[in-house]
């Protein structure tokens, strides 16, 4: 959950999906990032800055990826790592932490 809308991933784990999270709406979809990762996203991470929206995903591609929430995703960055990402999670300064499938966790900043 990103404010009022809803991310998850469609059922071959590579696309991203975004909703209305408006029982209203029918939580009505907003946007489709098709083929968002080159192998199975197994993280998402929403964080709300001001009024900027962003989500975060990670998975079996080693790449950790920066998305910018309105009408649609719009990929604004990413970031390789050298592991699969199996968790993503924000921290209270607005860090970025990433767990990698070999156990370490990883602090990811965006400038």
């Amino acid at each position: 959950v990103i404010g009022e809308k809803l991310c998850f991933t469609n059922r071959g784990g590579k696309d991203i999906l975004l909703h209305s999270n408006s029982k209203a709406s029918e939580f009505q979809q907003i946007a489709v990032a098709k083929d968002a990762h080159e192998l199975i996203i197994t993280a998402l991470c929403g964080h709300s800055d001001g009024d900027q929206e962003w989500l975060y995903s990670g998975g079996w591609d080693k790449v950790v990826k920066r998305w910018r929430i309105a009408s649609e995703l719009t990929l604004v960055d990413t970031c390789p790592l050298d592991v699969p990402i199996t968790s993503i999670t924000m921290g209270n300064n607005g860090e970025l932490y990433v767990g990698g499938a070999d156990g370490n966790i990883y602090c990811v900043t965006y400038h």
